[in-house]
């Protein structure tokens, strides 16, 4: 028998004489999982970005040419933290993003035109 597994964990028996339909997305316990994974690098990456940030603004020794590249990775790492893990976090917690959700994530990045 030649069975083979797809990554939404569903079993396919590939002769034909059964097929069990994948399952679309991840269940309620993995989105919880993912979510607590997601808000542990949440808060993980805000802090550490957030210390760097001040220290670099504390102590004017550190502030040479390398530095100011590792800053500015820093700073765009907190937005990233702020913005992007903080929308996967919410829409893991609910289980999906909801349409509502969506609409105003589209309408946030201007990629949707409303008149």
């Amino acid at each position: 028998m030649n069975w083979t597994t797809n990554l939404n964990l569903g079993a396919v028996h590939t002769s034909g004489h059964f097929e069990e339909k994948p399952r679309n997305g991840l269940s309620r316990t993995g989105h919880t999982v993912v979510a607590v994974f997601l808000g542990i690098i949440l808060v993980f990456g805000f802090l550490n970005n957030l210390i760097v940030l001040i220290l670099f603004c504390k102590f004017k020794a550190l502030r040479n040419p390398v530095n100011m590249i590792l800053l500015n990775i820093s700073a765009s790492d907190l937005l990233v933290c702020v913005s992007g893990t903080t929308l996967s976090f919410a829409s893991n917690i609910s289980g999906s993003l909801s349409g509502k959700m969506k609409r105003s994530v589209l309408d946030m990045l201007c990629l949707r035109c409303s008149p």
